[in-house]
């Protein structure tokens, strides 16, 4: 972790916090969304992914006092088990409830008034946006 004079390759400066704003394709009402993904998102979807993941540290292999394993070692220990389609599914819809921040000029219940209101085309084109701002915001590169 960074001491308080080191600093990392994604400053305050260089994160935008404006919220963005989306036409949506079909219904052409507005959705705002946060510029960034807040924490706890990401920790909810996560938490979804590693409901479905195992780790075996007796794959990672003899390791010595304080040594990190290799990337390598790593993911021979990660057992992945297949992710089922619902859980894309609750993972959009985490992503969504806490990235929009108004439906249509209003902040009551944007998620629910989405759904309710537009057609799914639209819910994907929020969740599409949602995932392009992620990975903008991100520092990690795979994503």
């Amino acid at each position: 972790m960074p001491g308080p004079e080191e600093t990392t390759s994604l400053s305050k400066a260089q994160l935008n916090t404006e919220p963005v704003k989306l036409e949506l394709p079909l219904s052409g009402k507005i959705v705002t969304l946060r510029a960034f993904p807040p924490a706890n998102m990401t920790i909810a979807t996560r938490a979804v992914f590693l409901r479905h993941t195992s780790f075996d540290p007796n794959e990672v292999g003899d390791l010595k006092p304080g040594e990190t394993p290799t990337e390598a070692q790593g993911q021979k220990a990660v057992k992945s088990e297949k992710i089922p389609a619902g859980a894309i599914t609750e993972i959009n819809k985490i992503t969504a409830q806490h990235m929009m921040i108004d439906f249509d000029g209003s902040s009551e219940r944007p998620l629910e008034r989405l759904l309710d209101e537009c057609p799914y085309d639209d819910y994907t084109a929020v969740i599409d946006k949602c995932n392009e701002i992620d990975k903008a915001t991100s520092l990690d590169k795979k994503k």
